[in-house]
């Protein structure tokens, strides 16, 4: 426990740092105003100025609020790999968790070279981990590209992907889409993280960090 502990505060750590990278930059870009500078929040300078360090940085704090959160009951629904139709009867999502299930949450307007940048880093990250942890795929659609994706790379199965219709599965996640997460078997969301083309490197460090709890439990 006193470890999981130091992994977090760690994780924390990494995220001021970025924080702060990108407050340094947002002053250095900025010229020096003489007249005083009106005090904004976050969402504020968001909002009027939207530069891509700025909605990192909201995405990233946004993730946040998953933490501790409850899947919501919702139904999953199988596709075939070979023409993308959902098939056979649907499933409730308590029923596809594991003891531990990494889930990775997108939608099909995302980007998918990111989202099988992740996947493929998942894969690495949890290899020879099957009996603690199930890898859990979630889209409102399986395009035939991330279809053929799995097609060649999923030979074991405890990686499932599967379509849903209903578009928040938990307070918060249609709103910080795409994300990963670590889901206990009760559908605790333990820690959870959103990312972009920008962000994939805190991404590898967040699997890393999942992996650790899992194998000290």
């Amino acid at each position: 426990m006193k470890s999981c502990k130091i992994e977090y505060v760690i994780f924390l750590c990494v995220i001021l740092i970025f924080l702060v990278e990108n407050i340094f930059l947002f002053f250095q870009i900025n010229p020096v105003q003489s007249a005083p500078i009106e005090r904004k929040s976050i969402h504020e300078l968001v909002e009027h100025e939207p530069t891509k360090a700025r909605i990192e940085m909201i995405s990233m704090i946004e993730s946040f609020k998953l933490n501790g959160e409850q899947l919501q009951t919702c139904y999953l629904s199988p596709v075939n790999k070979d023409d993308g139709e959902v098939k056979g009867d649907s499933l409730s999502i308590f029923k596809a968790l594991g003891k531990y299930t990494i889930l990775l949450r997108f939608s099909q307007y995302g980007c998918n070279t990111c989202v099988q940048e992740v996947l493929e880093n998942m894969r690495q990250t949890f290899a020879g981990e099957s009996d603690k942890c199930k890898i859990l795929i979630l889209t409102d659609k399986l395009t035939r590209y991330f279809l053929s994706y799995l097609e060649k790379t999923n030979r074991e199965e405890r990686i499932n992907a599967y379509e849903i219709r209903q578009q928040t599965i938990v307070n918060g996640d249609d709103e910080i889409m795409p994300y990963i997460a670590l889901v206990d078997s009760q559908g605790y969301i333990l820690s959870a993280l959103s990312f972009s083309p920008q962000s994939l490197v805190y991404v590898k460090y967040f699997n890393q960090m999942c992996k650790k709890k899992i194998e000290h439990e």
